[in-house]
């Protein structure tokens, strides 16, 4: 399936006019980072966060993660994109059973994100913390638009980065678990990941955590 960039930037507009009337303030624009990229990814990855954070104004999320891949900013600083970078890294490069190093090294961290899609699913600033309730509210809203965009990057992997919950709730009502922490709607895999910006567990801890998941799905026999 060939990606439709126009008909997605025409799909963003629509979004931004119904956060606008309801009085959702700024926008941003998120999808495929780099479309050279993505098109020569041996799998086609989608992340889906919750919102972002500290960034009043309109932006492009995909400009940032662009920036971030070639200088140091606020963005490249980030522990979310460092660990979405190492998340990307493993699952753009397993292969036969085999599960990537943990990545250490700056150049792959933030190369990898330029091949994948990086979505959220409240396409606004947040705080340091999204209310689930809001966040549930707002995806409830929402979810014929965050269907659409999914159905237009057409991702063969989508890792739930903390959305696991309004994402069933709301949008994929049709995944089916399939192994831990891992769930199949027809042909795409959904990861049940935390979400990267968590505290409480190490780095290297959730990239053990998604990439195990994974691992063991691929030697789950059908």
């Amino acid at each position: 399936m060939v990606f439709k960039e126009m008909d997605h930037e025409l799909l963003l507009d629509d979004w931004q006019r119904a956060n606008h009337e309801v009085g959702v303030a700024g926008f941003h624009r998120d999808g495929i980072v780099d479309l050279e990229s993505w098109s020569k990814a041996p799998v086609k990855l989608m992340f889906v966060l919750k919102e972002t954070n500290g960034e009043a104004e309109n932006i492009d999320v995909r400009q940032r993660i662009k920036d971030a891949s070639i200088k140091i900013t606020g963005w490249r600083k980030s522990r979310v994109l460092q660990r979405v970078g190492r998340w990307a890294f493993g699952l753009l490069n397993y292969q036969d059973g085999i599960i990537p190093n943990y990545p250490a090294n700056d150049g792959v961290i933030y190369q990898s994100p330029l091949s994948v899609a990086y979505v959220n699913l409240l396409k606004r600033n947040g705080g340091s913390v999204t209310g689930s309730k809001r966040l549930d509210i707002a995806v409830d809203r929402c979810q014929d638009l965050i269907r659409e965009q999914i159905d237009l990057i057409n991702p063969d992997i989508v890792v739930l980065c903390g959305t696991y919950g309004p994402m069933q709730r709301h949008v994929c009502q049709g995944m089916q678990k399939k192994s831990h922490r891992v769930h199949q709607d027809d042909n795409r895999i959904y990861i049940n990941a935390f979400h990267p910006a968590a505290r409480n567990i190490s780095s290297k801890e959730l990239y053990a955590q998604v990439m195990e998941a994974y691992d063991n799905f691929k030697k789950t026999p059908a």
